[in-house]
C-alpha cells in the first residue's frame, strides 16, 4: 500500500535566506557594479535585474541615468524601460 502525505506536517526542506553572494541577482549593489562592466550582454542583464526590482532598485538611478548614452542601443533602450519602471514605483514622474 502506498501512502501519499500532501501539505501534512512541517517541510523538511530548510528555508534559506537569500544574500547578495547568493543570490546576486535579487540585489541592487551587485548589479549595479555590473552596470559598468566593457560586455554590453552584462551591462542589459544587469539593468533587466534592476527594473524587475523595481523601487527596491531607487539607488541604481544615477548608473542608469548613465547608460541612457551608452554606446549599445539596446542597453539605452533596457535603461530608459528600468527607470521608467523604478520611478512609478516610487511614485516619481519619469524624467
Amino acid at each position: 500500500m502506498l501512502l501519499l502525505t500532501i501539505g501534512c506536517g512541517k517541510s523538511s526542506v530548510p528555508t534559506v535566506e537569500p544574500t547578495p553572494e547568493k543570490t546576486p541577482w535579487l540585489f541592487p549593489e551587485p548589479q549595479i557594479k555590473l552596470l559598468s562592466s566593457g560586455d554590453y550582454r552584462v551591462r542589459g542583464l544587469a539593468v533587466k535585474n534592476l527594473a524587475k526590482m523595481g523601487a527596491k532598485a531607487e539607488m541604481a538611478i544615477p548608473a542608469l541615468e548613465k547608460l541612457l548614452e551608452d554606446k549599445e542601443p539596446n542597453v539605452r533602450v533596457l535603461a530608459e524601460d528600468a527607470l521608467k519602471k523604478i520611478r512609478e514605483e516610487l511614485g516619481s514622474p519619469a524624467s
